[in-house]
This record gives C-alpha cells, sequence and structure tokens, in this order.
C-alpha cells in the first residue's frame, strides 16, 4: 500500500509541475503585422480592329509617281481603315507608322529586296481626308483624336523612289500600325 501512495504522489507531484511549466510558458497579449493590399483601376479598354494585310493590287511601272506635297496621282490606292471602339469618352489617340523605311525616300515604307520584288519604289502612306498629310514612316503620329467610335482612314499606294526608273515586280512591304492612347 505504501508503494501505491508512494506512485500516487510522484504522480500527483509530476503533474502539477508540468501544468506549471505549461503555464509559465503561454503567452497572453497581442501583437499586430501590416498588410499592404495592392490592385490596380482601370478604365475600360479600347478595341481597336486592324486588317492584317492591305492588297494594293496591280499597277502600272509607267504610273508610279514619287510621293510629292499630298498623295500623288496614278497607280492603284489603296484603303487602309482603323476602327476604334469601346474607350472611355474623353479618350484621345493618335496613330503612327512604323517600319524599315525605303533608303531614297525615308518617309516611305520600303520594299522587299529578294528576287523578284519591283525596284526604286516603296510604300506610301496619306489621310483619306481633309489635306491629305503623309502619314511618313517612322515620323510623328498623325494629330490626336477622340478615339471612342472613330475610324482612323488611310490611303496607300505604290511610289517611285529615287531618280532610277521603276522596275516591275511584286510588292512585300512590313509596317506596324502604332496607336497610342493619351
Amino acid at each position: 500500500m505504501n508503494m501505491i501512495r508512494k506512485t500516487t504522489l510522484s504522480a500527483a507531484v509530476a503533474l502539477v509541475f508540468m501544468a506549471s511549466v505549461g503555464s509559465a510558458n503561454a503567452y497572453t497579449g497581442s501583437e499586430t503585422y501590416p498588410l499592404t493590399v495592392t490592385g490596380t483601376v482601370e478604365s475600360n479598354p479600347c478595341v481597336v480592329t486592324v486588317p492584317s494585310t492591305l492588297d494594293l493590287g496591280t499597277t502600272n511601272a509607267d504610273s508610279v509617281k514619287s510621293t510629292g506635297a499630298t498623295n500623288p496621282t496614278g497607280g492603284t490606292i489603296g484603303a487602309l481603315s482603323i476602327n476604334i471602339s469601346n474607350c472611355a469618352d474623353n479618350q484621345m489617340a493618335q496613330l503612327k507608322i512604323t517600319g524599315t523605311a525605303d533608303a531614297s525616300d525615308t518617309t516611305v515604307l520600303a520594299n522587299a529586296t529578294s528576287a523578284g520584288s519591283a525596284t526604286n519604289v516603296g510604300v506610301a502612306f496619306w489621310k483619306m481626308t481633309g489635306d491629305h498629310e503623309q502619314v511618313k514612316v517612322n515620323g510623328a503620329p498623325l494629330a490626336a483624336i477622340s478615339a471612342n467610335g472613330n475610324m482612323m482612314n488611310l490611303l496607300a499606294k505604290v511610289v517611285k523612289t529615287g531618280t532610277d526608273a521603276v522596275e516591275p515586280g511584286t510588292i512585300d512591304a512590313t509596317a506596324t500600325i502604332q496607336i497610342d492612347f493619351l
């Protein structure tokens, strides 16, 4: 019986000791931790529709003219319409054409130099309306317009570059249409 008492007493002392150790490690109080919340609020993004190709058709080499001050006569003219919609009411936009400029006339897009390509020609662009201002390749953007529900209409055609005669062949030029939203 003595043995049972000693075991019970030992167990009770161990429990009291563990309880006191457990309560000595318990933490009371509070701490604070910073939280940074991030995100973005945007206006409605504009929807821009740009055709991926423009066929200038067939032009007689003898009718190809240089760029001149306004859109030249002769040859086939292609129309390029860029539609901008679903913008915020006060959204403005500018258009710029970038690409490889012709070595003889840096205001126009260079034609490919591969076998069978027409030579001494490039592709020029103008505004379709108003004064037919030339849109110079890698030049300043056109004046800003209201973007919502408007179209940017351009004319494009093959033009003579330099003083050498135009040699017949294919037209293959690549440009990037850049729309800057202001």
